[in-house]
């Protein structure tokens, strides 16, 4: 018998969590969703119409400036930087990447 591992997609009960260099997600950036913390998570809409929140990681926060909505984004998982410190988490870095051929509009709800 030989057993294959099967690596997760990091999305669990519509939120991405990568845990390992490479993985990445894709899709239309939906709008920002404010967390408990303050941060602006990425809401991304993915071709099947999911709605995916990315986390609120202080990688991604760098992008916000620079990102739109409807924007067609893939975001990687480049690195993970481990902590020197027991009591603070490792560092997740990301690739940013923008596909404007595939943006999209959004139309606000009125309400």
């Amino acid at each position: 018998m030989v057993f294959e591992e099967i690596v997760s997609d990091g999305e669990d009960n519509g939120y991405w969590n990568p845990v390992s260099v490479g993985q990445n997600i894709e899709g239309n950036l939906k709008y920002f969703q404010k967390d408990e913390w303050g941060k602006q998570r990425i809401v991304l809409e993915k071709e099947d119409d999911e709605e995916i929140v990315l986390p609120g990681h202080a990688d991604l926060q760098q992008y916000k400036k620079k990102l739109g909505i409807g924007d067609y984004i893939r975001v990687t998982l480049i690195k993970i930087k481990e902590s020197t410190n027991p009591d603070y988490n490792d560092k997740p870095f990301y690739k940013v990447e923008v596909d404007s051929e595939r943006k999209v509009e959004y139309v606000e709800e009125s309400e």
